[in-house]
């Protein structure tokens, strides 16, 4: 980082300080005993049915507190995808190949967000894991698709 200006760094750090934050929020939820983690949940469905309702009108679409987990699931790994891909903009290490290879980190943070879990005696599942890395995913290969498009434009304009 020695040739990266004053603004590169601070950007650098920011990014980082929200990749902690992230990792915070989701293994801090992974904390949370299942009567904790079962209220926040609750509480989220009832926001978002208050607004489904809002929209589509009351009692046409049903929000089930389970796909809503599992939605908060894929979510907060697809923002912690987001930050990595970004970050990786920032410190000019942006390739294919650097944006495949943040892909195990979007593994190993999902496995470990399910092992918190026997710590507060909650039930791990494999389909959160599962879940967790699509997020990850998923914005990840959004990232490099958006990569392959600015390249293509940039040699296009060259020519």
């Amino acid at each position: 980082m020695r040739n990266f200006s004053l603004v590169r760094k601070i950007a650098v750090g920011l990014i980082i300080v929200l990749i902690v934050l992230t990792l915070g929020f989701i293994w801090g939820n992974s904390l949370k005993t299942k009567e904790e983690s079962s209220e926040s949940s609750e509480s989220v469905s009832n926001v978002i049915q208050v607004v489904v309702d809002t929209v589509f009108g009351e009692d046409v679409v049903s929000v089930e507190e389970g796909v809503v987990r599992k939605l908060a699931h894929a979510t907060e790994f697809a923002a912690l995808g987001l930050e990595f891909c970004v970050l990786l903009i920032v410190i000019k290490q942006e390739s294919y190949k650097r944006y495949l290879q943040i892909l195990p980190i979007g593994l190993f943070v999902a496995a470990v967000d399910e092992c918190l879990q026997f710590v507060s005696l909650r039930g791990p599942a494999l389909i959160d894991v599962l879940i967790d890395c699509c997020g990850f995913s998923v914005m990840t290969v959004v990232f490099i698709a958006i990569y392959a498009i600015r390249i293509k434009i940039k040699s296009k304009k060259q020519v």
